[in-house]
């Protein structure tokens, strides 16, 4: 049976970070401190590429730096 794209690529690609408030306690992936963002690695066709992330600030602002050097568009909600 045929695959459904001619050239599947075998790894899918981030192509949109996206970056949400959270109004729950959690625990920063990196450090354990309280975290305030949810960070959402996104392919191109919008699914979800691994687990969320919960992050601190300081760990938002580095992962959000890492994506806008790599050239991975960089969505934030609510609007900042």
């Amino acid at each position: 049976m045929g695959a459904v794209f001619a050239n599947p690529p075998i790894e899918p690609i981030c192509v949109e970070v996206q970056v949400l408030r959270i109004s729950f306690d959690a625990a920063c992936r990196y450090c354990r401190r309280q975290a305030t963002t949810n960070i959402r690695p996104v392919d191109a066709i919008g699914s979800p590429m691994v687990a969320d992330l919960y992050t601190c600030t300081p760990h938002t602002e580095e992962l959000v730096a890492r994506a806008r050097v790599k050239g991975i568009e960089v969505s934030m909600w609510p609007p900042i």
